[in-house]
């Protein structure tokens, strides 16, 4: 059952998070213990799915997409790292979930960190709980990606499916098209579609909480992104 606080629950916040931000995060303000829910939820599918999507995979077919990624290596460094990958790829549907969870708390983390240190020299003196909180619930667009990602799993004919499957809502794959090898492949692949939804929920609960203009809320939450994947383009 879900926890209800006033006239709102968890349950009901999970809803509105996506339909009505605005009224969510006044109530994850209120609750912001209920973060611990969401992290969790959000966990747990995204490690869920991609155990599935791993576990699918022959270690065969892992060890050359790996290997895609190396064109630069000689036909004796393939084989040397066909022997090292073939003995890892068969782990891979433990260690890729597993990594790929800690990653995303840990970019919480950080992300949560940097609006405490705005938010103290702004004079907007939340406590770090609170800003992970917000962070955490900001990040809710990862469901609607991994049931997307689960859905092309499921209508796939064929187990051994791309890695860069997962990014199947990339700048690259949806727009820009490059392919392996390309100066801009890998930036653009790690920039999705959702990571403007995540900035934009991030962007509605700063103005929320700070009272501030949507601009300039907006231009907070877009800050860390536009920081890293501004020095990413400037070395590619």
């Amino acid at each position: 059952m879900s926890q209800v606080i006033g006239n709102t629950s968890i349950g009901k916040t999970l809803i509105e998070i996506f339909v009505n931000p605005k009224q969510a995060v006044e109530a994850i303000k209120l609750n912001f213990s209920w973060s611990w829910l969401a992290l969790a939820l959000q966990l747990i599918t995204f490690a869920g799915i991609l155990f599935w999507f791993y576990q699918g995979l022959t270690p065969q077919w892992i060890v050359e997409q790996q290997l895609l990624h190396s064109p630069e290596l000689t036909p004796a460094e393939i084989e040397q790292s066909k022997a090292v990958l073939g003995q890892m790829a068969s782990a891979m549907p433990m260690v890729a979930p597993l990594l790929g969870a800690i990653t995303l708390v840990i970019v919480m983390a950080l992300n949560a960190f940097y609006l405490h240190i705005y938010g103290k020299m702004a004079g907007h003196n939340q406590g770090y709980g609170r800003w992970f909180s917000l962070t955490v619930w900001s990040q809710m667009p990862l469901l609607p990606n991994m049931l997307g990602f689960a859905l092309l799993i499921l209508a796939s004919n064929t187990a051994d499916m791309p890695l860069s499957t997962i990014n199947y809502a990339s700048l690259n794959q949806l727009i820009f098209g490059q392919v392996i090898g390309d100066q801009y492949y890998t930036l653009l692949e790690s920039i999705s579609l959702f990571t403007f939804w995540q900035i934009g929920l991030m962007a509605v609960g700063l103005q929320q909480w700070t009272a501030q203009s949507f601009g300039k809320s907006l231009a907070i939450a877009a800050a860390p992104f536009a920081l890293v994947y501004g020095i990413w383009a400037l070395v590619a």
